[in-house]
């Protein structure tokens, strides 16, 4: 815990934390957008049925999907992932006042045609559906998971500044995985 001889120190400590708070702000803001599209991205090519909160659970592919799949040479049952151009779109950028985590509004190369696609015209038709696809949702049902979790590392960078431990260099380890609201 932080003591103080006097309040002119307590007050030159207020005036540090000021000064830092642009660049507490942005990292933790980095940091929490990292994870959240990190963990994002975990979810293509695997099943959500559980914990999914007020997202669907992810239905079963159609038998004619896991066929054509199949026959580009890719595995019949890993839900939105194929050749990894939506994995791979998943973008996060931060400033001092939000972390934006989606898919970019860009055409990308068709992984097996000859057509370019909007990729971020497809991330929203696999997020809220079409009427002739179920949604599955990858996006929110990220935030829904682990928003707790990136509000927690919120709170502990700015504790941190608080506390007269910033500037501080943070980072968030490839592979290591937080736990969700459900574990």
């Amino acid at each position: 815990m932080l003591t103080f001889d006097s309040p002119g120190a307590f007050a030159a400590h207020l005036r540090r934390v000021l000064a830092n708070l642009p660049a507490t702000d942005k990292a933790a803001l980095e940091l929490a957008g990292a994870m959240i599209r990190d963990e994002t991205k975990a979810v293509l090519g695997q099943y959500q049925t559980s914990h999914t909160g007020p997202f669907l659970p992810w239905a079963p592919l159609a038998q004619l999907t896991r066929e054509e799949r199949v026959a580009q040479g890719y595995p019949a049952n890993e839900p939105l992932l194929r050749s990894g151009i939506l994995r791979a779109n998943i973008e996060m950028s931060a400033d001092q006042q939000m972390a934006v985590i989606g898919v970019p509004d860009r055409e990308v190369q068709h992984p097996y045609s000859d057509m370019p696609v909007n990729i971020g015209e497809v991330a929203v038709d696999l997020e809220f559906g079409t009427k002739h696809m179920e949604p599955r949702s990858f996006l929110g049902l990220t935030m829904f998971r682990f928003g707790e979790a990136a509000a927690a590392l919120i709170g502990s960078v700015e504790a941190a500044n608080l506390a007269g431990l910033a500037p501080l260099r943070w980072t968030v380890l490839p592979g290591v995985r937080l736990p969700t609201a459900a574990e």
